[in-house]
């Protein structure tokens, strides 16, 4: 018996397509219908669950089919070959020792979601080399996210995650010695002077009012500091919906929304796209609001959004 057939023995169809949305939901978007129906009936009992779980430290040489918990220690650059391959290392951690996850081209795409500090679930893995990579049925689930700090709670010799606004741009300048690049950050009720210590030309890219979000960054006598291991990421306002979400509305053909000072109308597809998530034709528009909306309503929304 297929998956659908035995999980609608245990649940009405309404509900399966319910649970159906919030897995889809629970993975970004990154998982199709028929992905989702074999997790839910694993998680039902349904379908035995082969991954075996471990902790890193019991991970042996060609072990496979793995299942690990782990926090994320760090995300390497993306590496491309000359064969047009690319691969990227994740390096993880958990209490009895690490482990790097090496992805390699359409798998990379996963590591978007992902910053340091995150507690992640891999399911489907296997070792090889001292590393671990993604089996056929290979995923990474972000269980707790690492959160970002308030501008107005710096405490040194911390590696923390931050995110704000570009609200005054120094340009480089020269700091015992060698050049550095250094701008204000801010929350909109605190700022905070931040310096690229490490690759200061990095600073060249940012303008005025861009939101930042600065991953793994040190801070010292109150200054954040940018260092090699560092992540700097940025998203123009230009090409950005930002604000506060204060209505989410659906109808039969489409999803009504207010941002900040911004009214929209979506479609469809557009609505999904504002929304995150990628789902069938058959999972119905009002459900996915549904799941969403509690998440979402009276939230701050940044979001890439192409200008017409």
């Amino acid at each position: 018996m297929d998956p659908e057939s035995s999980l609608l023995q245990l649940m009405s169809s309404e509900e399966l397509e319910n649970c159906i949305s919030e897995k889809i939901r629970s993975f970004h978007g990154l998982l199709t219908r028929e992905a989702a129906l074999t997790l839910l009936a694993r998680e039902h009992g349904v379908i035995k669950k082969g991954s075996r779980q471990k902790k890193i430290s019991e991970i042996i040489k060609g072990d496979r089919n793995l299942s690990v918990k782990a926090r994320v220690k760090k995300l390497w650059p993306i590496v491309t070959y000359k064969s047009g391959k690319k691969s990227r290392a994740v390096e993880l951690e958990d209490e009895g020792g690490s482990i790097p996850l090496v992805l390699w081209n359409d798998d990379i795409n996963t590591t978007s979601l992902l910053r340091s500090g995150d507690e992640v679930l891999l399911e489907g893995i296997y070792e090889k080399g001292g590393e671990l990579h993604f089996g056929y049925a290979g995923r990474v689930e972000v269980t707790n996210s690492a959160s970002f700090v308030s501008l107005d709670h710096l405490e040194d010799g911390r590696s923390l995650h931050f995110r704000g606004l570009v609200s005054k741009i120094h340009s480089y300048s020269d700091f015992s010695g060698r050049p550095v690049f250094s701008f204000l950050l801010s929350d909109l009720h605190h700022e905070a002077r931040c310096i690229i210590w490490a690759s200061p030309e990095r600073g060249e890219q940012l303008e005025l009012g861009d939101e930042v979000i600065l991953e793994s960054a040190s801070v010292r006598n109150g200054d954040i500091y940018l260092g090699a291991d560092s992540r700097m990421l940025l998203r123009r306002p230009k090409d950005m919906l930002l604000g506060v979400l204060t209505e989410m509305e659906n109808n039969d053909s489409g999803l009504k929304i207010t941002v900040g000072d911004k009214k929209m109308f979506l479609d469809r597809s557009a609505a999904l796209e504002f929304i995150g998530v990628e789902a069938a034709d058959d999972i119905l528009l009002s459900t996915i609001v549904m799941l969403k909306k509690k998440h979402m309503l009276n939230t701050f929304i940044a979001r890439k959004w192409p200008q017409k």
